[in-house]
């Protein structure tokens, strides 16, 4: 559930509950080169991802 600041700042309804999103990217090398940090309200939105199988 959403913290009382996600609430305000999303104008989330009341009981709405949010995904919380950490994706790293990585180089060839194996060091993070880019950190993402997403709060999405978990009613509005939907994740599809697709990753190669290599």
């Amino acid at each position: 559930m959403p913290a009382p600041a996600e609430v305000k700042t999303l104008r989330l309804a009341s009981g709405v509950p949010v995904i919380h999103l950490i994706r790293t990217a990585y180089d060839t090398e194996g060091r993070a080169v880019e950190v993402c940090d997403t709060v999405m309200s978990a009613d509005a939105n939907v994740l599809s991802y697709q990753l190669p199988a290599t």
